[in-house]
């Protein structure tokens, strides 16, 4: 099952294991600002803070995925994610 990323945080989930999928502040300013053209860099800012720190996503957290490199290497901790999670539970 997947649950928003919030909700990690405010509950205990019925989850054998958490994964997060994580990425610096600095990426994910950098793709909220890809997705609003022309927001200036204090409204980028201002979501980022409305958001819970990533301390406490990955004091949550079984596993962490990062999110930071490019596609293909994003493709291949993703696929090797799979490999795990498929051995520990088959």
């Amino acid at each position: 099952m997947v649950w928003e990323s919030a909700l990690a945080t405010d509950q205990t989930l019925p989850a054998a294991r958490v994964l997060v999928i994580d990425a610096s502040d600095d990426t994910r300013a950098a793709r909220i600002a890809l997705r609003n053209p022309g927001w200036t860099p204090e409204q980028v800012a201002s979501i980022i803070a409305m958001q819970p720190p990533r301390a406490n996503y990955l004091a949550h957290a079984d596993d962490v995925a990062g999110n930071d490199g490019a596609p293909d290497e994003v493709r291949t901790l993703t696929l090797q994610l799979h490999r795990r999670y498929t051995d520990l539970w088959s």
